[in-house]
């Protein structure tokens, strides 16, 4: 039975249906995750809408707590010294005002007044919550951080349940969620105290249960509590509890239903972005992780909000810039050694004002002072430098935007005056005559005039207040460490999240703000005063609508730590002093996974679609190609057969052109080549012919020979004999032409001519060598030379005279004691050297050769004969080869050692044709048996 075979045309579509494959495979995996990622973003832009109010409202706690604290931290500078512009602390009367501004604007969040006690009790959660802050910027480890945050848990959970309960949170809580499908979503905020800030499950059915739980929940915390009162609300707590659960199950929102404080998969999901607060580095960026629950699938998405937006959106944005440019990581390495070349330089600062603390300085210490502050702004000037270097870079993405802007610009303008050139030909008498159809065009061209007029002063206004992303990024290293500043100076009760907005959104805005820095800044340097404007710096234009809390002396202090950190840890450290909570929102994905199925099935019938008629349109080109094809493997098939004349025919100049075009060739090419083996195998006959095939008459019965000679290439240059010469004596030689092919086997044919001459002419073997040199030297090129070995045997003697010409060294093996010896050799070979030179280095000597004994002389293709690993038969080998088979008839021997190479070398030697070696072979061997 026959194989089947697959022709070109099953295999072109084979090769379709898998590309078809993989494409259909890609092009669902993109499509898909772009879809989910569509999806998922806008099902996070429909939570988002209705979660930014009631993040503020969670910003607003923190922001709080976080002013009730430093109002606890202010106290140190606030005290009895007082009188005079040299004071160094705010007098107490300056701190109850401040502490009196806390309390209003408490009073203005409530729908009731802030009761004194309700006020104490704060300030004395808040005394608590310093200390841990106090510990926490102390702590050097990640645990520490969560130990101290868990030892004050009670503290801060009453705190911010009193700030809570102040802010009516749950009543935004239920005027944000209550529109939202909630059997899709579930919404928490998380304190850093591992309490619920909000929960959208409070929105359910059950909410007015969650507030009298969370209500008997709060009370049952208090230590002080009377174990009757304790018992009681353990009593009502748990009827509350079941019937809690009994609405969660009736309502069917299994979202709503997870165990978030309980399961350790749902608790590692909030961990992930806790952990990395933890360790002073929160994530700026969500983290989002899949977790299943009563066959259904949910997507939890975790992220650490951030207050005070002036300070935590630059921080977020250096940071990221970071992982994406290796420019801006460049920038941040310089700014690295310029802090840490500060650091020195602010210490002496520090000792001298301390001096200065105590009393006035000297002269020099003055000067020191001033030349101290000079090379701290060269410093600043240093880093100043560094930005503009990186902002020069960036920037240059986008001179597109402002392009697109202008050329915007250009073109309203163009199209304003295009309309109204065509509007200005039509009057109020010609419009009467116009149908009402162009009535209605006309109406709708000045419509489109007027709207147009209206867009360009908003498009000139925006170009004029262009702020490109490479600008925020920039203000943003350039400004974070003045926004901290200005931070630490100033305290504002109201919480403004729109300031950021505010600066990034208007020219005027920015530069009012840049001037506040740089007023900040001057103040505190030219210590003209301690508490009060001077130096031309208005204090109350630094605080705008604050109040300024610190003494120049400790805003000192802070500006040099600031200025001494590296950008990327004063932006960590900002996220991390700018924390506010940590966001979790569940998603239920059944709604996701069902778009994505309708999705997939839509676009896999779409590419099933494209892939069949793809599909057909290869076959139908595959149908074309095959002909042409079958031709060429036709026309192809001829020559294999061996019919040189073909001609392969083919018109196009593609790749099966080119094809045709190489066959042709070779064909041609075929033809040369087999006139040229023709030739070879004539010269190769001829070659053999000049070889003798049968021993001298003479020494049939005295001398029992053997030959064997294998070329490389069909004809080469390697050479043997026997000449008979008389009755008694025969000629015998061994040659080695340089190089292998048809050259060396002229030369050979040629050197064989002058030897039969010369043997017959002359019986000595040093006068036969020095003629044939003499002959060779002059009918030869420079480059060409001939190994030879001559010698002559005497039958009635046993006697061998011989010459060597730079030929290997003979091998003698004798038949009694079975050993085996190596012939004296050496010489010049033919044609190398004049006859003179040659005569005076030949080499010549004379054997004697006992019944049975055998000799055996080689070419340097037995005894160079390498393997893959490039080592050589050798001439050791050889004459092991010779000894083991010594005993044997010559031809035998000769058979053995080709064998042992062929072995060695793992190169076909008996091969039909020319040897697989890189070089001719040619062995004798005679053995006396008379």
């Amino acid at each position: 039975m026959k194989p089947v075979r697959f022709g070109l045309v099953p295999r072109v579509l084979l090769l379709s249906a898998l590309m078809l494959s993989v494409l259909v495979g890609v092009v669902l995996f993109l499509a898909l995750r772009q879809q989910r990622d569509l999806i998922v973003n806008a099902s996070m832009k429909e939570v988002q809408s209705r979660l930014d109010p009631v993040e503020r409202r969670t910003e607003w706690i923190r922001y709080t707590v976080g002013n009730l604290i430093e109002l606890q931290r202010l106290k140190s500078y606030y005290g009895e010294e007082t009188t005079g512009p040299e004071g160094r602390l705010f007098n107490e009367k300056r701190y109850e005002q401040l502490t009196d501004g806390m309390r209003s604007h408490l009073d203005a969040v409530g729908s009731t007044s802030l009761d004194d006690a309700t006020f104490r009790q704060m300030q004395y959660y808040a005394t608590q919550l310093r200390i841990m802050e106090d510990r926490i910027i102390a702590a050097e480890k990640p645990e520490d951080v969560k130990q101290h945050l868990a030892a004050n848990m009670l503290a801060g959970r009453y705190l911010d349940a009193l700030l809570i309960q102040r802010s009516g949170y749950l009543d935004a809580l239920r005027s944000a969620f209550s529109g939202l499908d909630q059997s899709r979503y579930r919404i928490q905020t998380v304190s850093f105290f591992f309490q619920a800030h909000f929960d959208t499950s409070l929105v359910e059915p059950s909410a007015d249960l969650e507030l009298e739980i969370q209500r008997i929940m709060t009370e049952l915390s208090r230590p002080d509590l009377e174990p009757s009162r304790r018992q009681a609300l353990w009593a009502s707590l748990r009827p509350l509890a079941e019937r809690r659960y009994r609405l969660y199950r009736l309502s069917s929102r299994d979202i709503n239903l997870l165990r978030v404080g309980t399961d350790p998969e749902l608790i590692a999901s909030l961990d992930a972005v806790r952990d990395s607060y933890y360790a002073r580095s929160p994530a700026p960026a969500s983290i989002e992780r899949e977790y299943a629950f009563q066959d259904k699938q949910y997507l939890i998405s975790a992220r650490t909000l951030f207050m005070k937006p002036a300070v935590s959106e630059r921080a977020r944005r250096i940071l990221e810039s970071m992982k994406g440019s290796v420019m801006w990581r460049r920038y941040v390495e310089s700014d690295r050694d310029i802090a840490d070349r500060m650091k020195p330089i602010i210490a002496e600062l520090a000792k001298l004002r301390d001096a200065q603390a105590e009393g006035d300085l000297t002269v020099d210490e003055v000067a020191r002072l001033a030349d101290l502050y000079k090379e701290y702004e060269a410093l600043r000037a240093e880093r100043e430098k560094a930005l503009d270097k990186a902002i020069t870079w960036a920037s240059a993405y986008d001179e597109t935007s402002l392009a697109d802007l202008e050329a915007d610009l250009k073109a309203t303008e163009a199209a304003i005056l295009e309309a109204e050139k065509k509007l200005s030909s039509t009057t109020v008498e010609s419009e009467k005559d116009l149908s009402p159809e162009e009535q209605a065009r006309l109406a709708e061209e000045r419509s489109l005039l007027a709207e147009m007029k209206r867009q360009l002063p908003l498009k000139k206004q925006l170009i004029a207040e262009y702020y490109p992303e490479s600008a925020v990024l920039a203000d943003a290293f350039r400004a974070l460490r003045d926004a901290m500043l200005l931070d630490k100076a100033v305290m504002r009760f109201d919480y403004d999240t729109t300031s950021y907005m505010s600066y990034t959104g208007s020219a005027t805005n920015r530069k009012l703000e840049q001037n506040r820095w740089t007023a900040l800044r001057g103040w505190i340097r030219t210590n003209c005063s301690e508490l009060y404007s001077c130096g031309g710096v208005s204090l109350p234009f630094i605080s705008g609508t604050g109040e300024f809390v610190k003494p120049r002396w400790a805003l000192e202090r802070i500006m040099w730590d600031l200025d001494s950190q590296p950008v990327d840890d004063l932006a960590r450290r900002a996220l991390f002093e700018n924390t506010a909570a940590f966001t979790r929102i569940f998603s239920d994905r059944s709604a996701i996974d069902a778009e994505l199925s309708k999705e997939r099935h839509r676009l896999l019938d779409m590419a099933l679609s494209i892939g069949l008629r793809l599909m057909l349109i290869a076959l139908l080109a595959s149908l074309f190609f095959v002909r042409s094809i079958k031709r060429i493997i036709t026309g192809a098939e001829r020559i294999g057969a061996g019919d040189l004349d073909v001609t392969f025919e083919y018109r196009g100049r593609d790749e099966l052109g080119s094809l045709v075009s190489a066959l042709n060739r070779m064909t041609v090419g075929l033809r040369h080549r087999e006139r040229m083996l023709a030739e070879l195998s004539a010269a190769e006959q001829i070659q053999r012919q000049l070889l003798p095939e049968k021993t001298p008459p003479s020494m049939e019965e005295w001398l029992n020979i053997g030959q064997l000679y294998r070329p490389s290439s069909g004809v080469g240059g390697d050479y043997y004999d026997f000449i008979e010469m008389d009755a008694e004596r025969m000629a015998f030689c061994i040659a080695d032409v340089t190089g292998h092919g048809p050259g060396p086997a002229m030369i050979m044919a040629m050197m064989r001519a002058h030897l039969h001459s010369l043997v017959r002419s002359e019986s000595s073997v040093r006068h036969i060598m020095e003629k044939l040199n003499e002959r060779v030297y002059r009918e030869t090129p420079a480059d060409v030379f001939i190994t030879v070995y001559l010698g002559v045997y005497d039958r009635r003697t046993g006697d061998v005279e011989y010459a060597s010409a730079g030929h290997n060294r003979a091998l003698l093996f004798r038949y009694q004691s079975e050993t085996v010896e190596e012939l004296p050799g050496g010489g010049l070979p033919l044609g190398l050297e004049e006859t003179e030179l040659f005569g005076q280095i030949l080499k010549t000597g004379t054997i004697h050769l006992e019944r049975g004994d055998l000799f055996f002389q080689f070419t340097d293709g037995v005894n160079e004969a390498a393997n893959a690993a490039y080592e050589l038969f050798g001439t050791e080998r050889l004459k092991e080869c010779v000894q083991l088979a010594g005993k044997k008839r010559p031809e035998r021997i000769l058979e053995y050692v080709a064998q042992q190479v062929e072995r060695f070398s793992g190169r076909r030697v008996f091969a039909s044709g020319p040897t697989e070696l890189d070089d001719d072979i040619a062995m004798i061997a005679f053995r006396r048996i008379l």
